[in-house]
């Protein structure tokens, strides 16, 4: 009793698979079968002409074989099978032309004439019907395994074609011809004939839903390839850009400052063009930190990093130097170093920043040391560089804040308009609420 309930249940399930292969619409409904239904259409037309070639050539060597065994028949035999051929060798020409897209109603209907000569000719007399039965039987599985059909045009035709030929045996011709037992044996044979056709077919389905099914796959693996590689690349240059840049202000970092200058020194090796320096340091920050705290420092911090940044122009570059310290790679001098330490400058004041520890100003104030980097400094290293640009911040800051000072080719400084103090009210007290 459990081997019966356990074959039940096992024909069940191969049952359920066999329902859903054969619904297996995503081999129609994905867009990635579109390719396959490409596939299938070419073969379905390539089988069809040579099906039809097959037919075209075979009707002459049957109108032969059937005359010398029923040489009274020729007349009926030769019209039946040369008009048979006639039409496949027109199908089969149809077929490399105007029909190249519809290959399947061809082979469909041709097919059917096939049956339907067959019948013909059995009808032609009694001696025939043996040798038409057989055919007829053998029809559907050949026609199964040799033109790949979709489901359902094969169910359409199975169904349509199981139908005229079981009609056909039951009700054509005298009594004479066949025995009642037979018809019913015929009509059985009919069926199992329709029965492999199908399972045939089902066989050939289920291996192109499976090399579909193995393509999708390999398809999605190479979407999610493609989207890993994607991703790896967007966090790659993430990390680059994190790298480079500094955390709090969004600047550049000395990381990112040393990479530019090499690409500065280089340029200017190649061109002898020139390019500018700025360092520059927020005046009295330290007290900044120490009266409103780090926070408000950092905001500090973030507040003229963008005044920065907003204040050069598209080809020039800002890095933090330091704690408070920022440095500027200009690339276009055209006007100057000392009109660009002028912007930056400027750009801070105009914050409007409360500062009230940074005397004369009480608001936040930068000085800006500047130099011009010119072929002739090729020699120098980039710390010598820093080195010059230092010895003008210095002497800006000497001379009062607040102020922009440009280094000379022999390190002479020039200071250079000293600014008059803008005032500010100033708070009684300090307070966090420093900010404009």
């Amino acid at each position: 009793m459990w081997v019966l309930v356990t074959l039940a249940e096992e024909t069940r399930l191969r049952l359920q698979r066999l329902r859903s292969l054969v619904r297996a619409q995503e081999y129609f409904d994905v867009g990635a079968s579109a390719r396959f239904r490409a596939v299938d259409r070419r073969l379905t037309w390539q089988a069809s002409r040579a099906a039809m070639l097959v037919i075209g050539f075979g009707a002459p060597l049957h109108i032969v074989i059937l005359t010398i065994l029923h040489p009274a028949d020729f007349a009926y035999i030769a019209l039946v099978d040369g008009a048979l051929g006639a039409a496949a060798a027109v199908a089969w020409w149809s077929l490399g032309g105007a029909l190249r897209h519809w290959p399947e109603p061809v082979a469909f209907v041709m097919s059917l004439a096939v049956g339907a000569a067959a019948m013909l000719l059995a009808v032609s007399g009694p001696h025939l019907v043996a040798l038409s039965v057989g055919y007829l039987i053998l029809i559907p599985p050949v026609v199964a395994l040799v033109l790949p059909w979709r489901s359902q045009v094969e169910g359409r035709w199975l169904a349509f074609y199981g139908v005229s030929v079981m009609v056909f045996f039951a009700t054509v011709g005298p009594d004479g011809w066949l025995a009642p037992a037979d018809r019913r044996d015929l009509i059985f044979a009919l069926l199992v004939s329709l029965a492999g056709a199908f399972t045939g077919h089902v066989l050939v389905f289920r291996r192109q839903v499976r090399s579909f099914a193995q393509v999708q796959a390999l398809g999605k693996l190479q979407r999610r390839e493609t989207r890993q590689w994607a991703e790896l690349q967007r966090v790659h240059r993430s990390l680059e850009v994190t790298a480079r840049t500094d955390e709090l202000t969004g600047t550049g970092n000395r990381k990112k400052l040393d990479e530019d200058l090499r690409t500065a020194r280089g340029r200017l090796a190649r061109t002898g063009g020139r390019f500018g320096l700025l360092e520059i340091d927020l005046d009295h920050f330290k007290t900044i930190n120490d009266t409103f705290g780090h926070v408000a420092g950092d905001e500090i911090l973030r507040r003229v990093s963008r005044a920065l940044l907003d204040a050069v122009r598209s080809d020039d570059a800002v890095y933090r130097y330091g704690g408070e310290e920022f440095l500027v790679l200009l690339g276009n001098v055209a006007g100057g170093v000392l009109g660009a330490g002028e912007r930056v400058r400027e750009a801070v004041e105009d914050l409007g920043l409360v500062h009230p520890a940074n005397l004369p100003f009480e608001r936040v104030t930068v000085s800006v040391g500047a130099c011009m980097i010119g072929p002739a400094d090729l020699a120098a290293s980039n710390d010598e560089w820093f080195s010059r640009v230092d010895i003008a911040l210095y002497q800006a800051k000497a001379e009062g804040r607040n102020r922009v000072a440009v280094a000379q080719p022999t390190a002479a400084i020039v200071e250079v308009r000293p600014r008059r103090a803008k005032t500010a009210p100033v708070a009684s007290r300090p307070s966090l609420h420093y900010l404009p």
